[in-house]
């Protein structure tokens, strides 16, 4: 089957359309991600400035680290968001879902290194404490030119990651459909190639087999139309000899029948291959039995 032209111009016209369908979807759902993320981390930066400002007057006066926690606290339970608030020396000072006191140290967090050297810093990263990836984006706090300390706000990014597999599957489909569709627009395209080839098989079969019936043969396409109009002219040709000798086989058939006098016609082996009636009654032949002998055992 896929040896038939109808497939070979179809297939590679179907994997024409996977081969754009399928990175134009990855195009389009790594672009949808990227802004998506874009815009947490310029909502997560807007929201760290605004806590910060707001803790890094308590951290310059060295209040208790739990009043600042409760700030960070009160802070995460409004925006449903997790907020640290990180000394300059990477203590944490406050933290809305962790015990505070048992946090690490994280100036070795890679959005505080970020922070540290260019004003705002972010990072996704798997977070084993609620098992799942998040974005972390922290500002540092500057008093007189110095760090003093940081305010990070984290969001989970198990939205993004829904929505972004939504669009993937939403994109896949619509691939898979765009591709269907081009299969078959591709078949039909192939059909009105094939067909006429078909066509012109058939009836060069059919003049092969001695037939003259004339088999007409049409196609739009200009090539195909063109191969079709020269073999319509041929066969036409062929028919109008071929009925000349026709007619011609019965002229020559009925003057031998009413000739009186005796003729064969041998071939070059001495074998008969054709013998009038007259010659029949005179040698005492029936009919057809001469034909195929030699001339010496007829005589």
């Amino acid at each position: 089957m896929f040896n038939s032209i109808r497939w070979r111009i179809a297939l590679p016209f179907m994997l024409l359309i996977l081969a754009i369908m399928l990175p134009l979807t990855l195009f389009i759902t790594r672009t949808f991600e990227q802004t998506y993320l874009d815009d947490l981390e310029d909502k997560l930066a807007t929201e760290a400035s605004m806590i910060g400002s707001l803790v890094e007057p308590m951290i310059i006066r060295g209040e208790p680290d739990a009043q600042i926690n409760s700030t960070a606290a009160y802070w995460g339970d409004l925006l449903k968001a997790r907020v640290t608030i990180i000394s300059a020396d990477g203590v944490v000072l406050g933290e809305s879902d962790e015990d505070f006191a048992e946090m690490s140290n994280h100036l070795d967090r890679p959005e505080i290194v970020q922070a540290r050297s260019s004003g705002i810093g972010t990072s996704v990263r798997f977070s084993h404490t609620v098992g799942y990836d998040m974005m972390y984006t922290a500002v540092v706090l500057q008093s007189s030119g110095e760090p003093s300390g940081y305010a990070r706000v984290a969001l989970p990014t198990t939205d993004i990651d829904a929505s972004v597999a939504a669009l993937r599957s939403k994109l896949l489909a619509a691939a898979i459909g765009v591709t269907l569709l081009g299969l078959l627009l591709a078949i039909v395209i192939a059909d009105r190639i094939s067909n006429p080839v078909s066509e012109l098989t058939h009836a060069v079969r059919d003049m092969a087999a001695g037939k003259k019936s004339e088999h007409i043969v049409s196609s739009s396409m200009e090539e195909i139309n063109q191969l079709s109009q020269a073999f319509n002219t041929m066969s036409v040709k062929l028919h109008t000899q071929f009925n000349a000798v026709e007619t011609e086989r019965e002229k020559l058939a009925a003057v031998q029948s009413k000739m009186t006098d005796g003729m064969m016609i041998v071939d070059a082996e001495g074998r008969v291959q054709l013998i009038n009636p007259a010659a029949e009654t005179m040698f005492n032949s029936r009919t057809g039995e001469a034909v195929g002998k030699s001339l010496i055992e007829i005589t």
